[in-house]
């Protein structure tokens, strides 16, 4: 997902009036991959996201009221955002390089070596 993707809109509300009712979002989860604006509840990407290095993401989220002569009240929620996988990652040889040494008189289609290759992508891309 690119860069500055938005993915969700959060809204909380609250039944206040005035700046008792204003929300502003907060993401509690330290994160360098996901931001959210104060005002608007839109959580974006902000990081290069890798689903073979983290699949899952699990983001605190926190709205509070802008209560100025009273204490803020505040309510959080979890947002869960699960990688989904793209074909990003070639397959590759274990090991990279293979020797074998065969007779010159076996039989044509006879089996010499297994090569073995792994591909992290998940599913079809795999």
């Amino acid at each position: 997902t690119p860069i500055s993707t938005d993915i969700i809109q959060i809204e909380a509300t609250d039944k206040d009036f005035g700046v008792n009712g204003e929300l502003r979002y907060t993401i509690l989860t330290d994160t360098d991959n996901f931001s959210i604006d104060s005002i608007t509840g839109v959580v974006k990407v902000t990081g290069l996201l890798d689903r073979e290095r983290e699949p899952i993401y699990l983001l605190k989220i926190e709205a509070k009221d802008q209560a100025q002569e009273e204490m803020q009240l505040s309510s959080v929620v979890f947002l869960k955002v699960s990688l989904e996988d793209v074909n990003d990652n070639p397959p590759k040889f274990l090991p990279t390089n293979y020797h074998v040494r065969i007779r010159e008189d076996l039989p044509v289609g006879t089996v010499v070596t297994w090569l073995d290759a792994l591909d992290p992508d998940v599913g079809q891309s795999g």
